[in-house]
Parts: C-alpha cells; sequence; structure tokens
C-alpha cells in the first residue's frame, strides 16, 4: 500500500514540474529581470515533463528513466553553468531514482531488449541527425542568395524546419503495432543527441547549447509519440476499408 501511494505521488510531481516551468516562463516575459533563466524555449521542457508523467501513469518505467536523464542533464549544465538551484536538480534525481526503484520492484511495463528494433533505432537517429545538418546547410546556403535576416532569424528557421522535420519523422517511426512506441521513441532520440555530441568535439555549439537541443529532440519525440496515438485511434475508430 505505501509504495502505491508513493509511486501517486511522483507520478504528480512532473506536471508540477510542468507547471513551474511555465509560470517561470510567464514570469520572463513580464519581468524578465527576475526569471532571466527562463524564456519560450522552455516550452519544451514542459512537453518533456507532460509526456514523461503520462507514461509514468501508465506505469512505463522507462518514463521515469527518462525523468532521471532528464534532471541529471539538468544537473550537469547547472553546475557546468553555475546558474539556477543544483541542490534542488539534485533533489530531484533522487526523488526519481527512488520512484523507479519502487516502480521496479512493483508491477510496471518494460520491453525485454530483444523487442527494441535496434537496427531501425539507429537508422532513425542517423536520419535526424544528418536531415538537420542538411536543413542547417541550405539555409546557410540560402541566406548568401536572399535575405533571411541576421544570424539570430537564420537560428529561428533552422530550428522551425528541423522541428517540423523531427516531429514528421517521429509520428511515422516505428509501426503503432509495437507495444514500445515510447521507448522506441527515446532511443531514437538519445541516439541523434549522442551523434550531436561530435558538433561539441567539433567547436560547433557549446554545451549549454547542445542539451537545450536535446530537451528539444526529445519534446519532438513526445509530440510524435502523442500524434501517432491520435492517428492510431482515428485509423481504428474508421475500421477497415
Amino acid at each position: 500500500m505505501a509504495k502505491i501511494i508513493i509511486i501517486k505521488v511522483l507520478q504528480i510531481l512532473p506536471f508540477l514540474q510542468a507547471l513551474t516551468t511555465g509560470l517561470c516562463i510567464t514570469g520572463n516575459l513580464l519581468y524578465p529581470k527576475y526569471f532571466p533563466n527562463f524564456n519560450i524555449f522552455n516550452i519544451s521542457d514542459i512537453i518533456c515533463f507532460i509526456g514523461f508523467g503520462l507514461v509514468f501513469i501508465k506505469k512505463h518505467l522507462w518514463g521515469v528513466y527518462a525523468l532521471i536523464l532528464y534532471c541529471i542533464g539538468n544537473l550537469f549544465i547547472k553546475s557546468f553553468m553555475g546558474v539556477g538551484s543544483i541542490g534542488g536538480s539534485l533533489l530531484f534525481v533522487v526523488v526519481y531514482l527512488i520512484g523507479g526503484i519502487i516502480l521496479y520492484l512493483s508491477d510496471h511495463l518494460s520491453p525485454k531488449l530483444t523487442e527494441l528494433n535496434f537496427k531501425r533505432i539507429a537508422q532513425f537517429g542517423i536520419i535526424l541527425y544528418i536531415g538537420s545538418l542538411i536543413i542547417g546547410g541550405i539555409v546557410g546556403f540560402l541566406s548568401a542568395f536572399i535575405r533571411l535576416g541576421d544570424f539570430g532569424s537564420q537560428h529561428i528557421i533552422i530550428l522551425a524546419i528541423s522541428t517540423l522535420w523531427m516531429i514528421v519523422i517521429f509520428t511515422f517511426v516505428p509501426k503503432q503495432s509495437t507495444p514500445w512506441v515510447f521507448e522506441t521513441l527515446v532511443l531514437i532520440s538519445i541516439t541523434t543527441q549522442l551523434l550531436g555530441l561530435i558538433d561539441i568535439f567539433l567547436g560547433f555549439i557549446k554545451p549549454l547549447l547542445w542539451f537545450r537541443n536535446s530537451v528539444l529532440i526529445m519534446a519532438c519525440a513526445i509530440i510524435g509519440w502523442a500524434l501517432k496515438g491520435l492517428l492510431w485511434k482515428i485509423n481504428k475508430r474508421r475500421g477497415p476499408k
């Protein structure tokens, strides 16, 4: 009984984090002086919290794994940049670790490694990464002939197109028939993020931007997961033609 109560309480936590982040974004828009570490791009964090929370409620163990990885990444960035509350981030890591252990010892859903198509995961992780590079290259090339604004404007264009590109890929991969859609999309996202480390080593981006991009990629995966489920329900209601 105690395990169930603890899990129920922890399942609410990601949604509280999403709400707090939303309030901080609003605070930044109204009083930027008091909320300097938040901006409109933190919407991707809200999407991640809500997505992870929904999966956690469904007792998918990987939802807790994703929350732990996110909090560890957030802790690393705050330590590296010297911003925000490191103690608060560490507390979330510990809390979700405890939640993961309790859920692991209780009834939960988790795939066996043999149930995951790692070849397909690697293929689409690479496709996402290369696709984003091509989009950046095309926008950079066109900027030499067409006025696309300053560097900041070009970055927003690249970000917008890349986001749409990733959502499309995540929505139609993998097939809905697999029971481990979320887990597969998370692994594709992580594969893309790991490939993104190449950009850090080559000096193209800084660690903070890499982390923000990683959160965006995961947010796109969650949007794709939600759209995939919605499309599947619509097709199921229509029935066979």
